[in-house]
């Protein structure tokens, strides 16, 4: 078996890439499940489900950002973190807080519904 070669900040580079876009989608499907349970009651099982997993996602996103930093000063290439890298930072913040005003807001109305069954008259 040949020695496995170091990897080089170009390969580290892609491999971040592609490794940030897919949680990038994970966090994207959640966004989708919680925009639907706005309106549709029969998706909160599944957006709380799924929600979840939201911490775990926002985490790798941003180990893989830091990989991704970290090749694109290796590479003296800093400038295309702006144009290709933080547009993705701001794109999975705002779904987070949209997943997270979501997910809060059907817990309260599950919260205040069962509360008032348990205090409705017998």
């Amino acid at each position: 078996m040949a020695p496995k070669k170091e990897e080089t900040a170009e390969n580290a580079l892609a491999r971040a890439r592609v490794k940030r876009d897919n949680v990038l989608n994970s966090i994207k499907g959640i966004h989708v499940t919680a925009l639907a349970a706005r309106s549709d009651a029969n998706r909160v099982p599944s957006l709380i489900i799924h929600a979840e997993d939201l911490n775990q996602y926002v985490e790798q996103f941003q180990r893989q950002q830091d990989v991704i930093i970290n090749a694109l000063f290796d590479l003296d290439r800093v400038a295309e973190f702006d144009q290709d890298d933080r547009p993705m930072i701001a794109s999975m913040e705002t779904m987070r807080l949209e997943i997270k005003t979501v997910v809060a807001s059907v817990s309260e109305i599950k919260s205040s519904s069962s509360s008032s069954i348990t205090s409705a008259p017998q």
